[in-house]
């Protein structure tokens, strides 16, 4: 549920906290640059401020992620890997 994972967000239970991915640059003004440490698969959820989910995709390696069509505020990202680990961060848009 998108209530549920957002929750977790905001108070990081149950989410990692390693640092797995550099995600820059934060603030953004356009696109987003994510790159795992690793070449695993990965799968990545775009929220709202207030968790609405936005976007949804599988990737491995770096991934560029475009936030033009969003407007400006604060975002979240949560990325799980093939073994359910689950990872958090805040992007912040800037339009």
């Amino acid at each position: 549920e998108v209530g549920s994972a957002c929750d977790s967000l905001h108070n990081g239970i149950g989410y990692m906290s390693k640092r797995e991915f550099e995600i820059y640059p934060n603030p953004s003004f356009e696109n987003v640059i994510i790159r795992p440490l690793d070449n695993s698969q990965y799968h990545l959820q775009l929220y709202s401020q207030v968790g609405i989910k936005l976007d949804e995709i599988d990737f491995d390696g770096s991934r560029n992620l475009d936030l033009k069509e969003y407007e400006s505020g604060i975002y979240y990202l949560l990325i799980s890997d093939r073994d359910r680990r689950m990872f958090s961060y805040k992007l912040v848009h800037i339009k």
